[in-house]
């Protein structure tokens, strides 16, 4: 009988944790910014005017569409944005979003200063297939499919900007690039390991302890994420790629485990704090500031 009750409790306590992470892993549609009214008691109300209107204007510059095929078999989509210099960007946007909601202001910033910008779906997202988000495990390696088609078709800098799990995305593909030269990298609200990071959202949403989640996590993380995910560190991959990162971050984020933007500070990245705004918010909450801190950090006295 016991060995029975021990094996039922193994049975559902391994059930649990697929369902818990089949559930937070299968890729959705990103929320529509096109109707403010539909932004009506999201995190997003506080900007739906602003968000909207950004929208429209990014979203009616021309565009054309890409595909690629990340080693694993992958079909990836991505959007290219032409500019009216020689350098490019790659966006890469968060969990359950996509480039247009996360980067409608941002990228119009980008093409104001003459960049092209290559959007890419990431996997299980958007017209990308895929049947788990992996956090940037995976990621990693589609996103270095893109920096090689950047580099393929641009004469001037590469440059990496990504908002939360496509922050840590760009960050750990840095190690992978090889002789290409990223010129820089923004890495907006990104977290450093994501299974800290699913274990702080565990017991955030669901109450589950750390060490009941880390037990979770040990059979299903490794299957459904990847064997990677316990040892990688973006701040670890950037450190090693001695690429220049400007780390910003929300006062009020609580989707990020606290202390990780120190980290960031401790590979040799700059870090800016904007105290008011929640996670992946930074731009919506202070377009002003964030568009200064950006023109300082990449340009500096550079007559652009």
């Amino acid at each position: 009988m016991y060995l029975i009750i021990t094996a039922a409790v193994i049975i559902i306590f391994t059930a649990a944790s697929f369902l818990i992470l089949r559930i937070n892993l299968a890729g959705a549609e990103a929320e529509d910014l096109s109707d403010p009214g539909k932004l009506a008691g999201t995190r997003l109300e506080k900007y739906a005017r602003q968000l909207s209107s950004d929208a429209r204007v990014f979203s009616a510059h021309p565009s054309e569409d890409l595909w690629a095929d990340s080693p694993d078999g992958t079909r990836l989509h991505s959007s290219l944005m032409k500019g009216t210099g020689d350098n490019i960007v790659i966006l890469a946007h968060g969990y359950r979003s996509s480039a247009l909601n996360d980067f409608c202001g941002i990228g119009q910033w980008y093409l104001g200063h003459g960049f092209s910008i290559l959007m890419p779906d990431q996997r299980a997202h958007g017209m990308s297939s895929g049947k788990y988000i992996t956090f940037g495990v995976k990621e990693r390696y589609d996103m270095l499919e893109w920096i090689r088609y950047a580099r393929s078709i641009c004469e001037g800098e590469i440059w990496l900007h990504g908002v939360s799990m496509g922050a840590a995305s760009l960050l750990m593909v840095l190690p992978l690039t090889g002789d290409i030269r990223i010129s820089g990298i923004v890495a907006d609200s990104t977290f450093d390991n994501v299974i800290e990071l699913l274990i702080y959202q565990m017991k955030r949403r669901y109450h589950v302890p750390p060490f009941l989640g880390r037990l979770l996590l040990a059979p299903a993380g490794r299957i459904m994420i990847g064997k990677e995910a316990k040892r990688l560190s973006p701040s670890e991959c950037l450190r090693e790629s001695g690429v220049r990162a400007l780390v910003i971050h929300g006062g009020r984020d609580a989707t990020v485990p606290p202390g990780m933007q120190q980290r960031f500070a401790g590979a040799g990245a700059v870090t800016a704090l904007f105290p008011e705004a929640r996670h992946a918010l930074c731009w919506a909450e202070d377009p002003k500031t964030y568009a200064s801190l950006m023109e300082e950090w990449m340009f500096g006295q550079k007559d652009i």
